[in-house]
């Protein structure tokens, strides 16, 4: 025999859930990612990461990210063959002294 000891029903509505897609555009040229950006990472029409910008090389050769959902730090090359797509930020961009 179970007795039920509490229950809690929430009175606030559950936060509706954003269902529109990001907007991502491509960038060719990975001396135009910045620490922060949130950007998703593919080799042809397969996704193989996404997360956020953790740190660019100078010469745009390479650049580490924080990948989404814990998986970690991970570093991609520009000669991987890989294409890089950065959430749209309305043409906002934060200061280049993040690069290291």
């Amino acid at each position: 025999m179970s007795t039920l000891l509490y229950s809690h029903k929430s009175s606030r509505a559950a936060a509706p859930i954003h269902t529109a897609p990001l907007a991502l555009e491509p960038v060719p040229n990975w001396n135009r990612l910045s620490r922060g950006d949130e950007v998703a990472i593919h080799r042809g029409a397969e996704r193989v990461a996404s997360g956020r910008i953790d740190m660019t090389a100078l010469d745009g050769s390479v650049f580490w990210i924080i990948q989404n959902d814990g998986m970690g730090r991970t570093m991609f090359c520009h000669d991987d063959g890989l294409t890089v797509f950065r959430k749209a930020d309305g043409g906002v961009r934060r200061p280049g002294f993040y690069r290291a």
